[in-house]
């Protein structure tokens, strides 16, 4: 999920442009003369991998704009940062989406518009996303939802190993597209590729995606999984390694497809909730608001 002007384009097409897998995928036999890879797990034992090298339980929210990398940055960054902070690329989850926070003072404005899509609570951290007040579509730059992004470009990011995030996810509800999913520090998007952990567009499916770039094109692989309509925590997670990338559900190994060799820089992570766009559609017209929550985020080091 490239959340960028072309994000609607992009992941509306993954179904018809991926090679799918439906379930767990099988490793592909080693070329003549090297050893098989280790098969992955099929249950994710986090003891053995030690302490977390990433932990975040949402008591309280360590969150800034933070466009360029501060000497102390915040544990979570809420914009992308392209092309400066007046610009709709900075904030566009979608072409209906628009990524805010309390500082955000909207287009060509000097006061924060006052808008808040982040709640803490000891149950963890809800993103919620809200219909726009149509009053403050200029403001928005034309965008109909406004919800929230956290990335931890500047704090954090990783290469290989094993990420999770415990999240009630609007799994069925029409319009939804929450994601979990992690990007390259060094991003040239598709090149060292994208990991989608999952992302789900409110059809019951859940959707595992390694983007690459191939060829001198966006290529990849993804698996499609049926997740539960009913609210409640589930532990979703990826399992990165040299060889092969295993998605993992209640940490249960449910596919996984090879790493792509242009997989080498570190991954940082990111969190975030659309709302319409090609992809997913629009939700009724008698939704006002969704949301996703997140009691945890972790990572260690593996593989």
């Amino acid at each position: 999920m490239f959340s960028s002007l072309l994000a609607d384009r992009i992941v509306a097409t993954l179904s018809l442009a991926l090679p799918l897998a439906i379930g767990t995928a099988s490793p592909a036999d080693p070329p003549p003369g090297r050893d098989a890879p280790a098969a992955l797990p099929e249950r994710i034992d986090v003891a053995p991998l030690g302490q977390p090298t990433f932990a975040e339980d949402f008591r309280t929210l360590d969150w800034g704009v933070d466009q360029v990398k501060p000497a102390r940055p915040h544990r979570w960054r809420t914009v992308h940062g392209y092309g400066g902070p007046a610009s709709v690329g900075n904030r566009s989850l979608s072409r209906t989406t628009l990524a805010v926070d309390p500082d955000f003072a909207g287009q060509g404005g000097t006061r924060p518009l006052g808008l808040q899509p982040f709640a803490t609570t000891r149950d963890g951290l809800t993103i919620t996303a809200r219909r726009a007040d149509p009053a403050q579509k200029a403001a928005l730059f034309g965008r109909t939802w406004t919800s929230g992004l956290l990335t931890t470009k500047f704090s954090f990011a990783q290469l290989r190993g094993y990420f999770e995030a415990e999240m009630d996810l609007p799994v069925c509800q029409k319009g939804a597209w929450p994601a979990f999913w992690l990007l390259p520090r060094n991003l040239g998007w598709p090149r060292h590729g994208e990991i989608d952990v999952p992302e789900t567009v409110g059809t019951g499916k859940l959707f595992w995606t390694a983007h690459t770039l191939r060829n001198g094109k966006h290529d990849g692989a993804q698996v499609v999984t049926p997740g539960a309509c009913e609210r409640g925590w589930h532990r979703y997670g990826v399992l990165w390694r040299a060889d092969r990338i295993g998605f993992y559900y209640d940490r249960r190994l449910v596919g996984q497809v090879a790493t792509p060799d242009d997989y080498t820089e570190p991954m940082f992570l990111l969190l975030n909730l659309t709302v319409g766009g090609a992809w997913p559609g629009e939700p009724p017209a008698t939704t006002d608001s969704i949301t996703m929550r997140v009691r945890s985020v972790r990572a260690w080091k593996a593989g």
